[in-house]
Formats: structure tokens, sequence, C-alpha cells
């Protein structure tokens, strides 16, 4: 559940980075505000959380959304996430408790970052919205009995989200309750309490969501808890009784008690392996994408920090390579999203073939994006690997007539650090990749780019259509 919850909001959060980029590196007028409304447009229509993102003015005013504007839209002045970003200079996302625009629509989750001009005065605020439908179907996927509960708080105390649902629920502070006060000792842990709110006994498990100021708790009823339990220790011991009757019953049952223990032994052997047969399975899950079966953007990071310490103790360049696929949602748009699925498929096969070094990582990294570690790699090495990985995607000969090739090619950035430099860190490859990828786009496109220091972040878009 604290998984599910942090990437949510993490994507959210991404987004929200990508527009309040969009509207500090450049003097916000009406051309401005007209181009960036459907890069809105786009956003909310792809990520399906999202349901509305809106940029308002350093009064409060709308200046663009996601959504037609209305000539009775409200002003956002007297909102509290307004008025905390005005008030306070920090850049992080805010997490508001859940709120209605109009009485008249659903109740929604804001998320919202303050945006700054040229001398770092407060310029505006950009809001996103989840719908609370939309968390509550993610919480009906886990399956908690008819008592129990779910519930996200924030890190102050107030209940963002819980199930089972109640619209006066929202918003709650649970702060003066024992359960919170637990919470904030500890990361994560077990407690057994009735629940505050509704007084049903309960065991609970807690947990913070990683980079959120969120926690979330899973509540199983104790008394559907101990009926399960009560129910297998009447069966168990039924057979011990009836294995002690049929001892008693004389030295001609002793062979047949004998060979059914070594059956008993048999199943729970075969029981014992077939569990870590499931774990395993489980943290194979937990590290990989479920569509490409490539490692996910989880075991990328810890294996790109891994790489880097091991480069700075050999004293070996490390070299990443971004994949994307060129025109990924003009594909979708004509073939449809099975077919997009395919192909990230057939693309994943194509990377995983041409990388075969037992040390290199080939990862899904988000959406129709991919990237690929290469320690001990210099540029020429990787320069080779990523020419490799383009030509490999061509020669699939995957029709798209919505790209100039008519078929499916990909866009590839290549950045390169060398153990020497004292700035060798993870943030600062994978963004000198980025600019690598994005240049590479700007380019044409099915072309290779490596990072250089003359790029200008500034100078380098994201095409219309990626």
């Amino acid at each position: 559940m604290s998984d599910q919850t942090n990437a949510m909001v993490s994507e959210v959060e991404h987004i929200l980075d990508s527009i309040v980029y969009e509207l500090e590196r450049q003097a916000i007028t009406q051309d401005m505000l007209l181009r960036l409304q459907p890069l809105l447009v786009t956003q909310a229509a792809n990520v399906k959380q999202l349901k509305d993102v809106f940029v308002y003015g350093a009064g409060g005013t709308l200046q663009t959304s996601s959504r037609p504007i209305r000539g009775d839209d409200p002003a956002a002045g007297e909102e509290d996430f307004f008025a905390f970003h005005r008030s306070n200079p920090s850049e992080r996302m805010r997490i508001g408790t859940a709120w209605r625009i109009r009485p008249s629509e659903p109740w929604v989750i804001p998320l919202s970052r303050r945006f700054n001009d040229a001398a770092g005065h407060f310029e505006g605020v950009v809001l996103a919205t989840v719908e609370v439908d939309h968390v509550l179907r993610l919480m009906q996927r886990f399956e908690i009995g008819q008592q129990g509960a779910l519930g996200i708080f924030l890190d102050s105390g107030e209940l963002l989200v819980r199930r089972p649902y109640v619209v006066s629920d929202l918003g709650k502070s649970f702060a003066a309750t024992v359960l919170h006060e637990e919470m904030s000792r500890h990361r994560s842990g077990r407690m057994t309490m009735r629940s505050p709110v509704d007084q049903v006994l309960r065991r609970i498990s807690y947990e913070h969501v990683e980079d959120q100021p969120l926690k979330v708790t899973v509540a199983l009823s104790e008394e559907e808890l101990l009926t399960e339990w009560r129910h297998a220790t009447y069966s168990q011991t039924a057979i011990v009784l009836a294995l002690c009757v049929l001892t008693a019953i004389g030295g001609s049952f002793l062979l047949r008690a004998i060979r059914h223990r070594g059956r008993v032994e048999a199943y729970l052997f075969e029981a014992r392996d077939g569990l870590h047969r499931a774990n395993g399975r489980l943290e194979h899950l937990a590290q990989h994408d479920a569509l490409t079966e490539l490692p996910n953007r989880r075991c990328f990071d810890d294996y790109l920090h891994r790489t880097i310490a091991q480069s700075l103790r050999s004293r070996q360049p490390v070299a990443l390579v971004m994949v994307d696929v060129d025109h990924f949602k003009r594909y979708n748009d004509r073939y449809g999203h099975p077919a997009g699925d395919r192909c990230l498929r057939a693309v994943a096969d194509a990377l995983r073939t041409t990388v075969s070094r037992p040390t290199d990582l080939v990862a899904r990294y988000g959406g129709e994006e991919f990237a690929v570690i290469l320690p001990a790699t210099d540029l020429a090495g990787a320069t080779t690997v990523a020419e490799c990985i383009r030509q490999a995607v061509l020669d699939l000969g995957l029709e798209h007539l919505d790209n100039f090739t008519k078929r499916v090619t990909v866009s590839v950035g290549i950045s390169i650090q060398c153990a020497e430099k004292s700035t060798l860190n993870a943030s600062k490859l994978l963004q000198d990749a980025d600019l690598a990828l994005y240049r590479a786009k700007n380019s044409g496109r099915n072309r290779v780019h490596i990072y250089s220091a003359d790029i200008d972040p500034h100078n380098v878009k994201l095409p219309s259509s990626v």
C-alpha cells in the first residue's frame, strides 16, 4: 500500500516539477500561457490518477488549466494551499486534505507547488488534483475482510482517504490520538487498538511513505483474525485426537500411521518449498516491470548508486544510456494501447539481446523510456552499445506510419562520468543523459547523441510529441 501510494504521488510530483520548470525559465506572458496549456491537457490525459492541472498567478487568479477556463472559475487567493505557498518560500510539493473546487464537482486531493520569478519572489502556484475516487479504487484491490480498514494520513495527522469511505471523515484530524503519537515515533510498526474512527478493535500495521509526508495504515479486525485462527485450531485438534484414537486401536494400525506421517511431512516440505518459491516470485515482482520483465525504476536506482560507489573504488568510468521510443504517443493513438504494449515488449527484448555483459543493467525507466547502466565502460564502448541498440530496434521492422522512417525507432542519449571527477553522482549522470536524449530528439530522432558540456539545458526543449 505504501509503495502504491508513493508511486501515485511521486508521478504527480514529477509533473509539477516539469511545469514549474517551464514557468520559471521564461517570462510569463499570454503567449507563453497559450503554449503551456496543451502541455497541461496532455499531462492530465496521460496520467490516470491526475484529474486537472491549474496555474494561478500571484494574486490567486486562474491563468491557465488543463480544462477550459470558465468565467465563474473561483480564484484561489483564500484557499489553504495558496496561502501556504504565498507565505512559505519552500519549493517542495504540498499535499492538502480533500477539497472540492465547486459543490457540484467531485472530491479531489490537491497537490501544489510554488513558482517564483527571476528574482526569487513569489509568482504563483501550480495545482494538480487527484480524485478521491481514484485512490478508493486503488484501495479496493486489497483484501482486508468485512471489518478491515485502510487509511492514508498526512504527517500532521489529518486523514486524507479511508476505506470504508465516509465523506465526513475527509480531512478529520487525528493528531491527538494514540495512533498518531505511535506513528510519529516510528517509521513503521504494529499495534492493537480500537479505531478512533469507528471503535472497532483492530490489529494495525503502519508505515511512512518513502519521500512523501504521508503515512498508510492497514487495520484488520481482531475478531475476524481470531475466527480464522479458531477454525484452524479446531481442525488441527480434531486431527490430533483422531490420530490418538487410531494409535490406541493397536499395533496393526501402526505401520499405516507411520506411512501417513511420511505423507504429511512430504506435504509440509512441499508447502515450505512452495513458500520459498512464492517469496522469490514476490521479490522478483518488486524489482521488475510487469509489462517488459525488465528491472523497474526502483531496481535501476539501487543499481546505479551501487555502480557509482564501485566506480569510485575501482577508478573506472560509468556510462549511462537513455533510450526513448520516438513518437510513441502517436503509435498508441494509431494502433491502440495493446499494440503499444507489444511494441514496448519488443523494444525491451531488443535491448536485452543487445546488452549482454553480466554487469550491465537494462531497465524500464518509465513509460516508453528505457535506461542502460554500463559499468567500467568508456565513451567509445558506450557509443558502440548505443548505436547497436538504435539499429536493433530499427531492425525489428515494426510498422509506425506516424514516424518519418515508417518504422519504430528510438532516440538515444549518452552520458559518462569518470571516477577522477569530484562531481561523480547519480543525479548528474541522469541529468546529462536526459539532456543528450532530448538533444537527439530535437536533432531529428532515430539517432544517438553524446552529452557534452556545451548543451544548454534552457535551450533543450522536449519535442511536442515524444
